[in-house]
């Protein structure tokens, strides 16, 4: 089995906090792309969406999880030629939980966006 957590490279995980911007950048030879899409390779939307929670986590000091997912929108696809990602993050608390809002953009163009409710992954 492949680990999806090795698509990306990450400069570093914030410490905890309310909010972050980090950068990561796509590993363009990682088996995933090579089988989404063959000859036209995108990155998974599940991928970037780990990828956003990944963050979140690291802001609360813990791995977390969806819990609610209010919004997740893929506004265009991520290209691995793309190379770097930013992710803006912040955590707050929420209705149910832990309230999450995280944005990845792409060669300057927002790529995705996720609102959420996070929970304790255990």
């Amino acid at each position: 089995m492949t680990d999806a957590r090795t698509l990306f490279t990450l400069d570093a995980l914030p410490a905890p906090g309310t909010n972050a911007t980090v950068t990561a950048r796509i590993n363009a030879d990682h088996p995933i792309l090579q089988g989404h899409f063959p000859g036209r390779p995108v990155v998974p939307g599940v991928c970037l969406t780990d990828l956003a929670v990944r963050v979140c986590s690291a802001l609360l000091g813990a791995e977390h999880r969806i819990a609610k997912a209010r919004s997740i929108k893929f506004l265009m696809p991520v290209q691995p030629a793309s190379g770097e990602l930013t992710i803006i993050a912040s955590v707050q608390p929420g209705e149910a939980g832990i309230r999450a809002e995280a944005r990845i953009d792409a060669g300057g163009s927002t790529a995705m966006k996720l609102t959420a409710e996070l929970a304790p992954a255990n």
